[in-house]
């Protein structure tokens, strides 16, 4: 058995340049509107959480997850940033198509940009899905989200976990890469240490999902 593998460290994610073909985000739409069972699961983890209030969601892509939770809150708004300016397009006609566009805003922007997250405000709730594995500098992304909630907001993400044995199965899959890039639950609970984070929980979704719930509970100096 070959431990480096096992062992293997996370693949830093490379630099993406952003959707800016139309028929590429239409076909992205199609394919999250073919994953609505599992964001059904991620929507009722947020909305036992928090049923109302000013909500953010990072990398919001078509704006499929983001539609089932509006149609799902009692009142509220919710903020949909993406860097695509494309996807954004082709959201802004799925929200219209389904009747929400009075609970979504959404803005064009980047997740690392300190500057637009300041601009933003705070939110009751943060919540991020399968964006985590691309992002530069996690620890700085979830230091600023963090800084961006309420006292008592919750920052939920939900991501790939990189597990050792898909390294061994003789396949050739899209995501890999993308799994790959993600982290294992204790460097996740590495990165939260660092950032003196302590009031959170990491559960374990299937073979190789992980939802990360956060709670600001208390005003406190972050590093």
């Amino acid at each position: 058995m070959d431990f480096n593998k096992i062992h293997m460290k996370r693949k830093q994610p490379q630099n993406e340049n952003p959707l800016n073909k139309i028929e590429d985000a239409r076909k992205f739409l199609e394919e999250s509107l073919k994953r609505k069972r599992f964001y059904s699961l991620i929507v009722k983890h947020i909305i036992s959480v928090r049923q109302n209030g000013k909500f953010l969601e990072i990398g919001s892509g078509p704006c499929v997850l983001t539609t089932m939770l509006a149609n799902e809150m009692r009142e509220g708004r919710i903020t949909a940033l993406d860097i695509s300016e494309v996807m954004n397009k082709i959201a802004g006609e799925y929200i219209k198509k389904n009747n929400v566009g009075n609970k979504i805003e959404i803005i064009t922007g980047d997740t690392e940009d300190e500057i637009l997250l300041n601009k933003l405000g705070k939110y009751d709730l943060i919540y991020s899905t399968f964006a985590m594995h691309h992002w530069q500098d996690a620890n700085k992304i979830i230091s600023m989200l963090y800084k961006s909630l309420n006292p008592g907001g919750y920052l939920i993400i939900y991501d790939f976990i990189r597990v050792w044995w898909l390294y061994y199965l003789p396949l050739k899959c899209a995501f890999f890469p993308c799994l790959r890039s993600s982290f294992k639950i204790r460097e996740i609970k590495n990165i939260l240490n660092v950032l003196n984070i302590n009031n959170y929980k990491i559960q374990r979704k299937y073979f190789f999902f992980q939802g990360i719930e956060i709670n600001k509970c208390t005003v406190h100096n972050i590093k």
